[in-house]
């Protein structure tokens, strides 16, 4: 039997690049097809261009549209119920990753999330970005206090680091040595 995750925000970093659109969006979809997204779930998207959340909204549908319906003998068909959950629970914010200043207002908008929606104050960080933000992004996620766990209603914290991890052993040394500074190792996953 399958096991529902706890109520959770997900907050992808670069969420309008490649990597949101061909795996990550088709993957939340997929949880929640199989009944494996909680119930209580909040998905932000941050990233520095300009957009509503209808438009982002949009780009997403198009994503899964794309990426991830249903294949079968008929015509391929978009969940609706499915995408109607997980649009009901989307959110966008448009931030510059290396200014300090957007973290804090990330940490508004995951306290309101928590307080509208349930979700205990879990958060998911996906850095979905070029390598030179992983750095900034950690850095600024741990000084802001988004990392904190169990301290002003925060739940669980982690991040996710898509690769590459450095592109060669010292700076995948260098790196490490920085994202230990914001974080424990027990917060990070790294996919490299």
């Amino acid at each position: 039997m399958a096991v529902t995750a706890p109520p959770c925000a997900i907050v992808i970093f670069g969420t309008s690049g490649d990597l949101t659109r061909r795996l990550l969006m088709p993957a939340i979809y997929n949880l929640e097809r199989m009944g494996l997204l909680p119930e209580k779930f909040y998905l932000m998207g941050v990233d520095h261009n300009e957009r509503t959340v209808d438009a982002y909204l949009d780009i997403l549908k198009e994503a899964l549209d794309s990426f991830a319906k249903t294949r079968g003998t008929e015509a391929e068909q978009l969940d609706t119920g499915a995408w109607e959950k997980i649009a009901r629970s989307v959110d966008y914010f448009t931030a510059d990753f290396d200014d300090p200043a957007a973290f804090p207002k990330i940490g508004e908008k995951l306290k309101k999330a928590t307080a509208e929606r349930g979700i205990e104050g879990n958060a998911v960080f996906y850095l979905a970005v070029s390598e030179r933000f992983f750095a900034p992004i950690v850095g600024h996620l741990g000084t802001s206090g988004l990392m904190a766990e169990g301290e002003n209603g925060n739940g669980f914290r982690r991040v996710i680091i898509e690769k590459p991890f450095g592109h060669d052993f010292e700076s995948a040394k260098a790196l490490n040595k920085s994202v230990l500074t914001a974080l424990e190792e027990s917060q990070v996953y790294r996919i490299d």
